[in-house]
């Protein structure tokens, strides 16, 4: 691992969620320089991000990164709204590095867009930043949004690394139908869905389609069904105003004892918990 990589103590230095109409065209008005990095995560919509006269179009799942000392305004398509987070950090809490972008292990700069094929987690994970940095102004909240950054651009790099990867699951016969069965799930966690369900959505039978799952996604039908769940469950604690039992329900779970026995198991806390954690410092 570069010793670039290894040295990463990333910092938060301002973050939100914006929204803009369709038609929007930031290009007449005046570009704003950045001054650390600014990495911006589409949540919704199209749109486009034109940085130093080059025009990126973006979409959701999209995930780009502006470096320092470089212009960018944004811009709609006519017809879509187009959310996204943005996140202005430095990679290095050093006065001396702060403005450096680190160098990976193929020598090559951290990349400048990478998309994001299953967004769940990392739009928690962007939830919880601007959360913390908005509505936490404790001493622990610099603390909190540190260790979501460095989360951040964990999945960031994992999913640029892995896109050679994925480009060769491309040739494999059944890769369609495997993306399909993630749409499936994406669209249906709330209901009680089951593998033979799925399996039918992809045209694929129940054993074939449980072995090409997990070789093409790293987890099996059932723990991708959860770990949408659970993803989801976390973004509403964060995010909406509901109770437990009704979080559980919006997720696809009947019975909230079960759901909070679920949570425990991937997030090593309870819901509960989880709660308390997000104001027992504001």
């Amino acid at each position: 691992m570069s010793k670039d990589l290894n040295d990463i103590s990333p910092i938060v230095n301002s973050a939100g969620k914006t929204s803009f109409l369709p038609g929007f065209v930031g290009k007449n008005k005046k570009t704003q320089v950045c001054s650390d990095h600014d990495l911006h995560f589409v949540a919704s919509g199209r749109g486009a991000l034109v940085v130093d006269d080059t025009e990126y179009h973006l979409e959701k799942g999209d995930v780009l990164l502006v470096y320092p000392g470089e212009n960018f305004c944004i811009c709609t398509e006519r017809d879509e709204n187009f959310a996204r987070y943005y996140i202005h950090f430095d990679f290095y809490n050093t006065n001396r590095l702060n403005k450096k972008t680190p160098v990976l292990p193929n020598g090559k700069k951290w990349p400048r867009i990478v998309h994001i094929q299953t967004d769940a987690e990392i739009r928690t994970v962007c939830s919880a930043i601007v959360y913390h940095h908005i509505h936490n102004r404790s001493t622990a909240s610099s603390i909190i949004t540190s260790g979501e950054l460095k989360t951040l651009l964990g999945l960031v790099l994992n999913a640029h690394l892995n896109t050679k990867a994925t480009f060769q699951f491309r040739r494999i016969k059944s890769y369609k139908n495997i993306i399909k069965a993630e749409k499936f799930i994406r669209a249906n966690y709330q209901r009680n869905i089951t593998l033979q369900d799925i399996a039918r959505e992809a045209n694929l039978s129940e054993t074939y389609f449980g072995n090409i799952f997990k070789k093409i996604t790293g987890k099996s039908p059932i723990d991708s069904i959860t770990s949408t769940r659970i993803n989801h469950a976390k973004r509403l604690l964060i995010e909406a105003d509901h109770n437990i039992s009704e979080i559980s329900s919006l997720v696809g779970y009947e019975n909230s004892h079960y759901f909070s026995y679920i949570f425990k198991q991937k997030e090593g806390i309870t819901p509960s918990e989880f709660l308390a954690s997000l104001s027992e410092t504001i």
